[in-house]
């Protein structure tokens, strides 16, 4: 039997190393790109810095830092290697970075688990969900109505992730957090105890759990375990970038257009720097050491700056697209945030759900009415001034009074609802200490640092 030779036609995607790092730098915060950027200058003599003066970024012009490319000086350079050929998505931001986000470890894990094509986009969009501490912040009957599947397979693919690494990771809220790690501990009495007397003891009213059988030496016993569990699993304590609120966006608003800068008054623009621009002009006639010197720091120098400016454009992409559908957020002077998921705005602009994430991670937006994490603009409920509902936005609030308040002298639970009432945000003290204790954020008295 004669067999047809059929010629078949693979798509590979080239992967550069320059879209690699735009990944990379993508999900970073201001403080941290700044940090990023003085290391790049003081090794690599190519990168120089300018004065700016603070401008509008059009994400349909692309930044224009000097007029040459690599090209220029090599033609027949190629910075680029095939990518896997079951690669789905053109988007270049889906590449892994080399330094893994804690979304990378999670779908690195899930691999064990063979999940089929409906669990696997359950699953983006289940770890693409959590927020900075680690917790699953959607409703589950969103995400079935994203992909039209049913809300026990999503609820499914969201147990196997909570048995994953850190402990306590999609955690719907603090108490669900605790008792997963203390499972993973094999501690069944602790489980037990959480279970039952969880409001009682984060509210530290010992003498209703005494009234249930509970003797002060088990509580101390149980409280002794649960101080070695991790309240935040998603938090990178290792990068202290990550933990100072410092605006990367600045919303202005007019009659005529909404406008959103990038606040970069610290952060230095970059150009080649024009002496070792100039020798390039002679490396025919230079020893291979020096040519390979110059030629590697030069091309690295100009993948870092394109980098640089494809991050700002899509960040700011990202941010006027989730502005734009927040119409009310600007309408009601900041207390009211529409229903809004990633995908929408995945969507609408044309990216990855998976560069939405890393465009939105750990970054904030300075507004008029105070400054908020764009993550708080994604809520599965309408969210107003005197909701009751679990509120995103009045949590971000509350995280950032936290971050930002003295450890010597810790916010009650009291002075963070004075300072919410200060931005229009009319919280009690009880609804304070309840999305406290979904962030996560232990009490004042226990936050305190001599």
């Amino acid at each position: 039997m004669m067999s047809k030779l059929k010629q078949s036609q693979s798509q590979k995607q080239r992967i550069s190393p320059r879209q690699i790092l735009t990944s990379k730098l993508l999900q970073i915060n201001r403080l941290a790109i700044e940090q990023r950027i003085y290391q790049e200058m003081e090794k690599n003599p190519f990168l120089d810095s300018v004065e700016q003066e603070e401008e509008d970024v059009n994400p349909d012009e692309q930044e224009n830092t000097e007029e040459f490319d690599i090209e220029d000086f090599f033609p027949n350079y190629d910075d680029s290697f095939p990518a896997s050929s079951t690669q789905k998505s053109t988007d270049m931001f889906t590449f892994v970075p080399n330094e893994k986000t804690q979304a990378d470890s999670l779908f690195e894990q899930l691999r064990d688990y063979n999940l089929d094509e409906t669990m696997h986009q359950i699953a983006e969009q289940i770890v693409y969900n959590l927020d900075k501490n680690g917790y699953f912040v959607m409703h589950p009957e969103v995400i079935a109505g994203n992909i039209s599947t049913d809300k026990h397979l999503v609820l499914r693919v969201l147990k196997i992730i909570q048995k994953l690494d850190p402990p306590g990771i999609a955690a719907r809220d603090l108490k669900e957090c605790l008792l997963i790690q203390a499972k993973r501990a094999e501690k069944p009495q602790v489980y037990d105890f959480i279970k039952e007397h969880f409001d009682n003891f984060a509210n530290r009213r010992f003498e209703s759990i005494y009234e249930q059988g509970i003797t002060k030496e088990q509580i101390q016993q149980y409280s002794d375990v649960i101080s070695h569990f991790n309240p935040r699993p998603g938090e990178d304590s290792t990068n202290p970038a990550t933990n100072q609120v410092l605006p990367d966006l600045l919303l202005e608003i007019s009659s005529q257009r909404n406008k959103i800068t990038t606040l970069s008054d610290k952060i230095p623009n970059l150009q080649i720097n024009p002496v070792y621009l100039n020798m390039m002009q002679s490396l025919k006639k230079m020893d291979p050491n020096s040519k390979s010197f110059l030629k590697e720091k030069f091309i690295s120098a100009t993948q870092f700056i394109q980098s640089l400016a494809e991050r700002k454009q899509t960040i700011v992409r990202v941010a006027e697209a989730i502005i734009k559908k927040q119409k009310k957020f600007i309408e009601t002077d900041g207390k009211t945030i529409e229903p809004l998921t990633m995908s929408e705005i995945a969507n609408d602009i044309e990216m990855d759900l998976s560069t939405v994430s890393r465009a939105v991670n750990d970054k904030f937006i300075q507004t008029p009415f105070g400054v908020f994490e764009l993550r708080a603009f994604f809520t599965t409920h309408k969210i107003h001034e005197n909701s009751e509902a679990t509120n995103a936005m009045v949590k971000e609030q509350i995280k950032i009074l936290v971050d930002s308040e003295n450890s010597s002298h810790p916010h009650t639970d009291e002075k963070i609802s004075k300072l919410l009432s200060k931005k229009s945000l009319k919280v009690a003290r009880r609804t304070v200490a309840k999305y406290r204790e979904i962030l996560g954020i232990l009490p004042s008295r226990f936050r305190r640092k001599l």
